[in-house]
């Protein structure tokens, strides 16, 4: 992988069209994924030249799981799996991945064992 400073002398005009069109794509990663799954998407950064990668708990606790018929999976280990997951990531990465998390209530929405903030509703039912 590149440095920064190595990435923003060259600039975008050495990037060819296909790495450039890469870049918008930032696709859902999962941190309780199979072995096989972090492979397809470490394949997935290097030929595509993916931008960025966006993190949820799991493909159980998706949108795809909406009748609620796979079980979710509970990992005290998840905080440490994330930082190994993201590393692996980078690695692939010829240009730095931008990395998100879908957590607009705190990091316990995706992480055990982490402080979990208030829903937006109870935010908003606060008098002041």
């Amino acid at each position: 992988m590149q440095s920064d400073k190595d990435i923003s002398k060259q600039g975008l005009s050495d990037f060819s069209l296909e790495e450039k069109v890469g870049q918008f794509f930032m696709p859902a990663a999962f941190i309780n994924d199979s072995e096989e799954e972090i492979t397809q998407l470490e394949a997935l950064i290097k030929n595509a030249h993916i931008g960025g990668i966006c993190f949820f708990h799991s493909r159980a606790s998706a949108a795809t799981n909406y009748e609620g018929k796979k079980e979710v999976p509970y990992n005290k280990e998840s905080y440490q799996t994330l930082k190994k997951l993201i590393a692996r990531y980078q690695q692939a990465a010829k240009i730095p991945l931008l990395i998100a998390i879908d957590a607009e209530w705190g990091l316990a929405m995706r992480i055990e064992n982490t402080p979990q903030y208030p829903y937006a509703l109870t935010l908003g039912a606060i008098q002041g």
